[in-house]
């Protein structure tokens, strides 16, 4: 039985594919088992002994469908396909051509497109491509053929390359004088001082017992859930040491002491820097709730009394995740500023249309042989669906004069597996 919204109440079972938060949950008793379902889901299909005499005309070598995951639940579809086949020349003549592999799908009946995310413009790498990006990751809810731009009702559908995810991104500087060349504006420093130059001094007081330390407020822009859905946030510390003889202790902090330390939410553990590995390039990361409006940044001498410590190029830079793609930009860019992307399954085909997912050319060659062997894999990606899918695998080659080419055998894996 699904759920059922009664005003205010909910009757029934409520699966939840994620987290359920709130500001306050009220209940007599709540009781919750873990999901008993698979994770991932394997299927498997065969061809064999199938001639492909024809030439230059595709054969549907086997129909098979892919189908709807268990409890209706949005799950990557891959299919993975290995084929062997066996040419005859009838002939030790040299006989050479390609021989062509073609996963299709049948656009679903009340196809609905899965949105991806909203991507934003970025940049012209070459001639007729766009570079666009999205904030987080959504590399696995593209279909292999294209990715559709736009609203339903003036859709653009467009190919795609250089698909990836990119997890430090760096935002805006957030440290203010980082470099310190020339003066110290913008740090505060107590029980020693700070020296600008070029590379800055901090040094402490001779017989002190208190150690130098130096530090400077970093304000936060208030997290907005589309430019940051991935709570905590997180941020890369960079400065450059010119001697690893001396040490200094780094410290994210809620004030300008260090006691106030705050807490890395990525491992639990305070965030202080203190291990360099007699590097002169440090770099650390780390994170912290998304509620955090400031923080100080504190470098404190790891030695009290008379020590200098010498650095340079203090920098922290919020790190975004974001999904970076290449979209065909004939005759124009598909992007001004930002669109609504969804995945491109259907390629803008009618419901019962069979729409090429992925095309594998093999180059073949006899050589000198009357017959010969073969064997190649070929692979696609439908995206994230909950429906039953029809699928077929085709087949076709452009050798000239020869007998025949013969798929001796097809293995057709596929797996659905819940992904982010």
């Amino acid at each position: 039985m699904s759920w059922q919204e009664a005003q205010p109440i909910i009757v029934g079972k409520l699966i939840v594919d994620g987290t359920i938060e709130g500001r306050q949950i009220k209940a007599d008793t709540i009781s919750a088992n873990k999901f008993t379902g698979a994770v991932e889901e394997e299927y498997l299909a065969y061809a064999g002994d199938y001639d492909i005499s024809a030439y230059n005309t595709y054969n549907t070598v086997l129909e098979f469908d892919f189908p709807a995951a268990e409890w209706n639940l949005f799950k990557g579809k891959h299919i993975d396909i290995k084929s062997h086949f066996q040419m005859t020349a009838g002939t030790t003549a040299a006989r050479s051509g390609t021989f062509y592999t073609q996963v299709e799908v049948q656009v679903p009946i009340q196809f609905i497109a899965n949105p991806i995310s909203t991507f934003y413009a970025d940049s012209n790498p070459e001639s007729y491509w766009q570079r666009i990006y999205a904030i987080g990751n959504h590399t696995n809810k593209f279909a292999s053929n294209m990715i559709h731009i736009g609203s339903y009702s003036s859709p653009t559908y467009k190919t795609y390359k250089n698909l990836h995810y990119q997890y430090d991104y760096e935002l805006a500087e957030l440290v203010t004088n980082g470099g310190l060349g020339t003066n110290t504006t913008g740090w505060t420093t107590v029980n020693g001082t700070l020296t600008a130059g070029y590379y800055a001094a901090l040094a402490g007081i001779a017989n002190s017992p208190e150690k130098a330390r130096t530090s400077q407020q970093i304000t936060l822009a208030s997290p907005n859930p589309q430019t940051y859905p991935e709570p905590p946030r997180k941020f890369r510390l960079k400065f450059y040491r010119p001697s690893t003889t001396n040490d200094v202790n780094v410290y994210i902090s809620a004030s300008a002491d260090p006691a106030d330390v705050l807490t890395d939410v990525g491992d639990s553990g305070d965030v202080e820097f203190n291990t360099y590995d007699q590097l002169n390039h440090i770099a650390f990361e780390f994170t912290l709730d998304k509620d955090v409006d400031d923080f100080h940044v504190i470098i404190e001498n790891e030695t009290a009394g008379g020590v200098s410590f010498f650095f340079e190029n203090v920098s922290i830079h919020e790190l975004q995740g974001r999904t970076w793609v290449d979209v065909s930009a004939y005759p124009s860019n598909p992007i001004s500023t930002s669109e609504l992307c969804f995945s491109g399954l259907s390629a803008g085909n009618n419901v019962g249309t069979w729409v090429a997912m992925t095309t594998r050319l093999l180059g073949m060659d006899n050589n000198g042989s009357s017959n010969w062997y073969f064997s190649d894999i070929t692979e696609a990606y439908l995206g994230r669906f909950q429906k039953d899918i029809k699928c077929r695998l085709r087949m076709k080659h452009d050798i000239s004069n020869i007998t025949n080419v013969t798929v001796t055998h097809s293995n057709i894996h596929m797996q659905a597996r819940i992904v982010g």
